[in-house]
């Protein structure tokens, strides 16, 4: 905390432009470091082998003042520095679908960056897999499976920002709620450390969200989606029987009336044509 006001002093006593940048750089790295602090408080104040924890809720409570303050900073920064154009777009743009659409950028830019990890853990399990085991057969294997537990919590959050990207779409959730979880899954992704024993999943973060709505809805949508495949199977089998069934049916055997138009047929067709009688009557003649 004493370092992050530090920087703070310095962020509002620099007089270049340049100065001020580079300390509001530093100030970002502070607030993140103190948000990695929080987390870890939150562990131990759920530890039930810590009895007096009212040093841990005052220490708690210094940070999040901080992360307030600097929240309502950078709140005033960006307005500063877009004032202009928010004047000239003011009666254009709704601040409300303005701020959704903010949101909606940051969350998509995690799950991009999440998705990149994944592919790189893949990558690394992959390569563990196929590498000739050491010695230290028992580290590897612990290594690996630490591996696949990032990779797996990495999936789990992924789905989780799908789910609340839904939500936000539907505008089913609050804005004010998803600035606070903004800080925690930025740190998750960029800064969390992916050693066994200081991992950290931040398994907790979504619970004011009701994802569930969203797990049940989409469960029902999937079910649909395979009873309508299973339906149209069903169809397509049904019809493949019936044409089956009408090609190996026996011929019907012929009627009164269709076996004398055949035999009429038959005996016109065998029957020779004017032309040949003629023919034949002029041989016989010459013949005679």
């Amino acid at each position: 905390i004493e370092e992050f006001c530090d920087v703070w002093d310095s962020v509002h006593n620099a007089v270049h432009a340049n100065q001020r940048e580079k300390f509001e750089a530093e100030l970002k790295t502070q607030i993140k470091k103190l948000q990695r602090d929080r987390e870890q408080i939150k562990i131990w104040q759920s530890d039930k082998a810590i009895k007096d924890k009212n040093s841990l809720a005052d220490a708690r409570k210094r940070i999040e003042v901080e992360m307030e303050r600097f929240k309502e900073f950078e709140r005033d920064s960006k307005t500063k520095q877009y004032s202009k154009e928010g004047l000239l777009k003011s009666d254009k743009v709704d601040p409300h679908e303005e701020e959704r659409e903010k949101h909606r950028a940051w969350i998509q830019n995690c799950m991009s960056k999440l998705q990149v990890q994944i592919e790189e853990t893949d990558a690394d399990i992959e390569m563990a897999a196929s590498s000739k085991k050491s010695k230290a057969k028992q580290a590897d294997d612990a290594a690996l499976a630490q591996t696949r537990l990032v990779q797996e919590t990495h999936r789990w959050h992924r789905t989780k920002l799908d789910q609340l990207l839904r939500k936000l779409d539907n505008d089913d959730v609050d804005l004010e709620e998803l600035d606070d979880l903004r800080d925690t899954v930025e740190y998750y992704v960029d800064d969390n450390s992916r050693v066994a024993g200081e991992f950290q999943p931040f398994d907790t973060i979504y619970e004011a969200f009701a994802l569930e709505e969203v797990e049940d809805y989409l469960a029902k949508d999937r079910a649909d989606k395979v009873e309508g495949r299973e339906s149209d199977k069903a169809s397509e089998c049904s019809a493949g029987v019936e044409k089956l069934e009408k090609q190996q049916e026996p011929p019907k055997a012929p009627t009164k009336h269709t076996a004398g138009a055949a035999a009429t047929k038959t005996a016109a067709a065998s029957a020779p044509s004017p032309t040949v009688r003629s023919q034949g009557r002029q041989q016989q003649q010459q013949q005679q």
